[in-house]
C-alpha cells in the first residue's frame, strides 16, 4: 500500500506519466509528412522530445530508488544528470540484446514454418502484450536494482535481479496483480476500442508499472544500508 500512496502523491511520477501519454499521442498521430517524407525538423523535434522523456525516466529512477518520500518535479528533472549516459548506454545494450533474442527466434520459426516474415509477425502481435507482461514480471527488480546498487552492468544485474526475483517469488501475488491487471484489461477490449478508451487505460498502466518499480526498490533499499553508489 506504502508503494501506491507513494506513486499517487509522487508529482515527478505523475510528470514522466503525463510525458509518456502527451508521447502517445503524437506518436498516434503521426508525423505529416510532405512530398519528400517527414519534415526533418519535425523529425529532430520528437527525437529530442523522446530523449527529454528517458532523461526524466532516469530522474524519476534514481530518485525514487534514493529517497522514501514522494518523489518531486525537480528530483526528477535534476536526478538523472550525473547517470544519463550510463542510463542510455544500458539500455543500448538492451535494445541490442532483444533484437538479437527476437531475430534468432523469428529465425528458428521461419525455419520451421512456411510463411512470410509479415506473416508471422501477425501471428506473434496477439501474444507479444502478455509476453512483456510476464517478462516484466520476472525482471521486475531489475531496474530498482540498478538504481539502488548503482550497477549498470547489463547482465549481472539480469542474474541478481533473477536471483530475487526466485527468492520473493511466494510474496509476489502483489506484483502479479498490478503487473498483469492491464494486459487482462486490454485482453477484455474488443478490437475496434477507440482511442479514447485504450489511451487512458495505457496511462494506468504506466502508473501501476511504476507502482511496481517503488515496491521493488524500498524492499531493495531495505536489505542494503548502504548508500547507493554512483551519486
Amino acid at each position: 500500500m506504502r508503494a501506491v500512496v507513494r506513486a499517487f502523491l509522487s508529482p515527478g511520477v505523475w510528470l514522466v506519466v503525463g510525458v509518456q501519454f502527451l508521447m502517445q499521442l503524437v506518436l498516434r498521430q503521426g508525423l505529416p509528412a510532405g512530398e519528400a517524407g517527414p519534415d526533418p525538423l519535425l523529425t529532430l523535434a520528437l527525437a529530442a522530445f523522446m530523449m527529454g522523456f528517458a532523461y526524466l525516466q532516469a530522474g524519476a529512477y534514481r530518485g525514487l530508488a534514493q529517497g522514501a518520500e514522494r518523489l518531486t518535479l525537480r528530483e526528477t528533472a535534476t536526478a538523472g544528470a550525473a547517470l544519463f549516459v550510463r542510463f542510455l548506454w544500458l539500455f543500448l545494450k538492451l535494445g541490442l540484446v532483444a533484437a538479437l533474442v527476437f531475430n534468432l527466434f523469428a529465425l528458428l520459426l521461419l525455419t520451421g514454418a512456411d510463411m512470410r516474415p509479415e506473416a508471422l509477425l501477425r501471428q506473434l502481435v496477439p501474444y507479444m502484450a502478455p509476453l512483456l507482461a510476464a517478462l516484466g514480471f520476472v525482471f521486475a527488480y531489475w531496474l530498482p536494482l540498478v538504481f539502488v546498487s548503482g550497477d549498470f552492468r547489463l547482465f549481472a544485474t539480469w542474474r541478481r535481479a533473477l536471483a530475487t526475483a526466485w527468492q520473493r517469488l511466494p510474496q509476489s501475488g502483489f506484483l502479479a496483480l498490478i503487473l498483469f491487471l492491464p494486459v487482462a484489461l486490454f485482453a477484455l477490449l474488443p478490437e475496434a476500442t477507440p482511442a479514447a478508451v485504450l489511451l487512458p487505460l495505457s496511462l494506468i498502466a504506466s502508473l501501476f508499472g511504476w507502482i511496481a518499480y517503488i515496491y521493488c526498490a524500498e524492499w531493495l533499499r531495505d536489505q542494503s544500508p548502504r548508500a547507493p553508489i554512483g551519486v
